[in-house]
């Protein structure tokens, strides 16, 4: 009979901690949502951005000296400013390289912000 009285308690624990994950990634979700946006201003224009997830990246971030910049902004700006890919293919590249230069300095700003993890 205890036994049983066990293995309530922990069935409770475990639904308990299944009602926490899910609060847990819910916040998450919340916090990467408002985390994940960049303002960027670039040639006296401000653009939103997006900050990729962490395995995007990572990706992202090893390609820059993987392949040439031309085809890293044609393969990420979609994913940074959700502009087609025509729209990038047309844009002159002194454009695509300010917003390139500018998405950067932005990145490290926030990367120097790191204070509250220290």
């Amino acid at each position: 009979m205890e036994n049983n009285s066990v293995m309530d308690d922990l069935k409770k624990i475990n639904n308990l901690w299944e009602s926490k994950k899910k609060d847990n990634k819910i916040a998450l979700e919340k916090l990467t949502e408002f985390m994940s946006e960049i303002k960027i201003n670039a040639m006296g224009n401000e653009f939103i951005g997006k900050l990729p997830d962490g395995k995007t990246e990572l990706i992202m971030f090893e390609d820059i000296d993987k392949m040439p910049l031309d085809e890293w902004i044609k393969k990420y700006f979609p994913i940074i400013f959700g502009f087609d890919k025509e729209i990038i293919e047309n844009m002159n590249f002194k454009v695509k390289l300010e917003l390139f230069k500018a998405y950067m300095e932005e990145y490290k700003h926030i990367l120097s912000e790191k204070s509250f993890l220290d």
